[in-house]
C-alpha cells in the first residue's frame, strides 16, 4: 500500500541515524550518542506527510519523462529520476489517490535552463496517451529556492519541466547544515535533501497543473520558495487538486468547462487568506475564461456550426502529433470554406510543424501562413505562430519582425494583457531582453516574472540599455556568461580572448568590462581589476557584477570599523540592482559578521530568508 511506502521514508532516516551516528564500519544505535543522533536528525529534511490519507487503491496515471543531455551526463541519473518521481507519487497516492507510472524515460536533445523549455517539450512530445510529460533540464548554476526558477507548469496543462539537482551548488548550500554530521553519514543526508527537494519541486508544479494556487505559508508545498521544512498541502488546495486529479483519471486531456466550473466553485466557496492574492486572481481569471469560452458555444465561434465537430477533430489530431491525419481531416473543410480564418490558422500551424527542422522554412509553409494574415488582419496569432517557427529554424531577424507586426494587433485586441504575455514569452525565448521586459510590463504587471528575469539578466551581464540591438542582447549575455565560466574553470587565456572579442563587438556594453574585472582579480592584479570595474560602472551604473566585485576589492584586508563602509556600500548597491545575486548577500553577511555589526547582520538574515527561502550561512 502507498501509505506504508510513504511512511517508510522516516523509518529509513531513523535507521540512517541509528546506523551512522556511531563509530566504526558497523555501528549501531547502542554505540551512538544522543547528541550524534540529534545532529543527524536536525540535518535531514522533514518527511512529506498527508494527515488524512485517501482511502482505497491509488489510480495509475501514465507519465513520460524526457531528460536533457546535462542530466544524462551524471552518474545514476536514471535511478535518481525514478527515485524522485516515486517519492512524489507516494505522496499523491495518499493525497488524491493517484499513482504516477513512468512508462518511458527518453533522451531530450535540449540544452540550457528553463527559458522556453515547456514550449519546446510540448513541441517534442504533445503528450498523446500520457497524463503528464515531464522534462528534466540542467540544475541551477547558483543557489535558489524560488519555485519559478526551479520548474514550470501551467494550469490544467500536461507538460511540466523541472530542474535537476545541482550537486555542487546544493552541497555548498547544505555545507553548514551537515557540518556536524559524521563524514560517513553525510552522503545519505545529502541524498535525503536531494530526494526531498526534487520531489517537492516536482509536486509543486504537478499540483499547479491540477489547479493548486500558491500559498503564503512557507511550510506548504505550494509556497513560492522551497524549504526543507515543507511537508504537505493545505486543505483548501487539496480540495481543488482532488477535482483536477479525478478529472485527469477520467481523461488525460481533461481541461473543460465542467472541470473549470467545479474548481471555481471550490475556490470561491469561502474566503481564505492563505492563497497568494495575485496568483489566486490569475487562476480565477483563467478558469472563468475556460467557462466563458464554452458558454459562447459553436454559434459564437467563427467556424461554421456544421463543420465545427470535424474542425475539433482536426485540432485534437494536431495536438496529438498526428499531423498527416489532421491535414486529411482539415483538407475538405478548406475546400468548402477557403476564406475561413480559423481553418487557415490551423493549416498554417500544420505547415509549420511539418517543416524539416534542419532547413529554412519552405516558401509553401510561409505562403500558407501569409494567407491567414490577409484573412484575419487584426489577429496576432499567425504572427506568433510564424515567429516561433522562424526562431526554431534559426531565423531570429524574421521572428522579431513577426513579433513586431503582432504588437499593434495585440494592442487592438479584446484581451491585450494576454497578448502581451505571449509576446513577452516569445521575446524572452529569442533573448531580446529589452523587448521582453517591455512586453511583460505591458501586461499590467510590473512584477511579471519575465520582466524580473529580463532585468536580472540585464544588470548581471551588463547589457547596457540602448547600447545593444535587441536581436543581439541574448548573444551578449551568452558571451559574458561564457567568459565568466572560462574564468571559473581557470582557462584565463581563453577567457581573455572571449572578453576581447565581446568588447570589440559591443564597445558600449558594461558586461565584458565586468568580466575583465573578474579576470584581473583572479590574477591578483587588484589595481587593474578596480579600474575595469569602475569603467564598467561608468558605462552602466546598475551593472551588478562589477559593483559586487568592487565590494570584494574594497573589503580586502579590512577587519572592521569605518573602513568597512565603502565595501559594504558596493555590496548593498549590487543587491539593490540584482536582488537574486546570492554572492553579494553572502559576502555582505561575512563582512558584517567580521565587523561585529550584529543588528545589521540580524536584519540581513531576515531579508535573506525571505528572499531565498533558506538561512544565510
Amino acid at each position: 500500500m502507498c501509505t506504508s511506502r510513504l511512511r517508510s521514508w522516516p523509518a529509513r532516516l531513523a535507521l540512517l541515524i541509528a546506523a551512522l551516528a556511531g563509530p566504526g564500519c558497523g555501528p549501531s544505535l547502542s554505540t551512538s550518542t544522543e547528541t550524534e543522533r540529534d545532529e543527524i536528525g536536525a540535518a535531514v529534511p522533514v518527511t512529506l506527510e498527508v494527515p488524512e490519507p485517501r482511502a482505497g487503491e491509488p489510480r495509475p496515471l501514465t507519465v513520460r519523462v524526457w531528460a536533457a543531455p546535462e542530466v544524462r551526463a551524471r552518474t545514476g541519473w536514471r535511478e535518481r529520476i525514478v527515485d524522485e518521481v516515486d517519492y512524489a507519487s507516494q505522496f499523491l497516492a495518499q493525497l488524491v489517490g493517484i499513482q504516477l507510472e513512468v512508462t518511458e524515460i527518453k533522451d531530450w536533445d535540449r540544452r540550457g535552463d528553463l527559458g522556453g523549455a515547456r514550449a519546446e517539450l510540448a513541441a517534442t512530445d504533445p503528450g498523446a496517451g500520457a497524463a503528464w510529460v515531464i522534462g528534466v533540464v540542467d540544475g541551477p548554476d547558483k543557489p535558489t529556492a524560488a519555485q519559478v526558477a526551479l520548474g514550470e507548469s501551467a494550469l490544467l496543462g500536461k507538460h511540466v519541466v523541472v530542474r535537476a539537482w545541482g550537486d555542487a551548488v546544493e552541497t555548498e548550500v547544505l555545507a553548514a547544515r551537515v557540518a556536524g554530521v559524521k563524514p560517513a553519514a553525510r552522503g545519505e543526508v545529502l541524498g535525503a535533501h536531494r530526494r526531498h527537494k526534487q520531489a517537492v519541486v516536482l509536486l509543486h508544479h504537478l499540483l499547479r497543473s491540477l489547479g493548486a494556487i500558491t500559498e503564503t505559508d512557507p511550510a506548504w508545498l505550494m509556497a513560492t520558495a522551497y524549504a526543507p521544512s515543507q511537508a504537505g498541502l493545505s486543505d483548501r488546495n487539496r480540495a481543488v487538486v482532488q477535482l483536477g486529479a479525478d478529472a485527469r483519471v477520467r481523461s488525460a486531456d481533461a481541461a473543460g468547462a465542467e472541470l473549470a466550473s467545479a474548481m471555481l466553485g471550490s475556490i470561491e466557496a469561502s474566503a481564505w487568506g492563505g492563497w497568494v492574492e495575485r496568483d489566486h486572481d490569475d487562476v480565477v481569471i483563467q478558469l472563468r475564461a475556460i467557462i466563458d469560452a464554452a458558454r459562447a458555444g459553436k454559434a459564437a465561434s467563427d467556424v461554421p456550426t456544421e463543420i465545427y465537430d470535424q474542425f475539433q477533430r482536426a485540432q485534437a489530431l494536431a495536438r496529438g502529433g498526428k499531423l498527416a491525419e489532421a491535414a486529411a481531416e482539415l483538407e475538405p473543410l478548406l475546400a468548402a470554406y477557403p476564406a475561413q480564418a480559423s481553418l487557415r490558422l490551423l493549416d498554417c500551424e500544420l505547415a509549420l510543424r511539418a517543416a524539416p527542422a534542419d532547413a529554412a522554412l519552405p516558401d509553401t509553409a510561409l505562403q500558407r501562413c501569409r494567407r491567414v494574415t490577409a484573412l484575419a488582419g487584426g489577429d496576432a496569432r499567425p504572427h506568433l505562430l510564424l515567429a516561433g517557427a522562424l526562431a526554431a529554424h534559426q531565423d531570429k531577424a524574421g521572428a522579431l519582425a513577426e513579433l513586431a507586426a503582432a504588437e499593434p494587433k495585440v494592442v487592438a485586441s479584446a484581451d491585450p494583457p494576454r497578448g502581451w504575455a505571449a509576446l513577452a514569452d516569445a521575446y524572452a525565448q529569442l533573448g531580446a531582453l529589452s523587448l521582453a521586459e517591455r512586453a511583460a510590463i505591458n501586461t499590467g504587471r510590473a512584477d511579471h516574472p519575465i520582466a524580473l528575469t529580463a532585468r536580472t539578466q540585464r544588470v548581471r551581464y551588463g547589457v547596457t540599455p540602448g547600447a545593444v540591438a535587441p536581436a543581439d542582447e541574448g548573444e551578449l549575455v551568452a558571451a559574458v556568461r561564457g567568459a565568466l565560466e572560462l574564468i571559473y574553470k581557470d582557462k584565463l587565456a581563453e577567457a581573455a580572448k572571449a572578453i576581447a572579442a565581446a568588447r570589440k563587438r559591443w564597445p558600449k556594453a558594461a558586461g565584458p568590462g565586468g568580466a575583465l574585472c573578474d579576470l584581473e582579480l583572479r590574477k591578483n592584479r587588484i589595481a587593474q581589476a578596480k579600474a575595469e570595474c569602475e569603467r564598467a560602472l561608468a558605462i552602466y551604473p546598475d551593472a551588478s557584477w562589477p559593483r559586487y566585485l568592487l565590494g570584494i576589492i574594497a573589503l580586502r584586508g579590512v577587519t572592521g570599523g569605518a573602513k568597512l563602509d565603502p565595501g559594504l556600500a558596493h555590496l548593498r548597491g549590487a543587491i539593490a540592482s540584482d536582488p537574486d545575486l546570492g554572492q553579494a548577500w553572502r559576502a555582505l553577511g561575512k563582512a558584517l559578521a567580521r565587523g561585529q555589526r550584529d543588528a545589521e547582520l540580524a536584519q540581513l538574515r531576515i531579508d535573506y530568508q525571505a528572499r531565498f527561502g533558506q538561512a544565510l550561512e
